[in-house]
């Protein structure tokens, strides 16, 4: 009789060992996926922001040629 409960608490244990793992295993996933798409989107806006101000750089050159070529 102590073998049977003794057996069947560690069936148990080890049971409950290996699903508790696992959900853990899934959140990381899920907040390590989270965390990536963040960083991108971060990024993303970066490299937007970088390309509006190299846009409004070209504007002012392009408006100083134009005003160059128009004083001569």
């Amino acid at each position: 009789m102590k073998k049977l409960i003794l057996s069947t608490v560690i069936v148990l244990a080890l049971s409950l060992t290996f699903t508790s793992c696992r959900e853990k295993k899934e959140e990381t996933t899920e907040a390590q996926i989270e965390a990536t798409m963040e960083e991108t989107m971060d990024d993303a806006e970066e490299v937007i922001e970088d390309a509006e101000e190299t846009m409004e750089d070209m504007e002012e050159a392009v408006e100083e040629v134009v005003d160059s070529v128009s004083g001569q």
